[in-house]
């Protein structure tokens, strides 16, 4: 490989790492009524590189 076509290659897998974070959003949905186990904060991540989203329990058992 030539020399700086390794620099190419570093700088275009540099700019595609970032790229995957730059797609990902994530809300917290607080205040919400106690669940049977305890879970009243709702931490949704949409991933919009892959189309997806996940919704996950959590609890908070500080203020803010």
């Amino acid at each position: 490989m030539h020399p700086s076509g390794a620099k190419m290659y570093r700088d275009c897998k540099n700019h595609i790492d970032v790229q995957k974070w730059e797609r990902i959003a994530m809300y917290f949905f607080v205040g919400l009524p106690t669940s049977p186990n305890k879970r009243n904060v709702i931490w949704l991540i949409v991933d919009r590189l892959k189309k997806s989203a996940y919704f996950l329990e959590m609890i908070m058992d500080w203020s803010l």
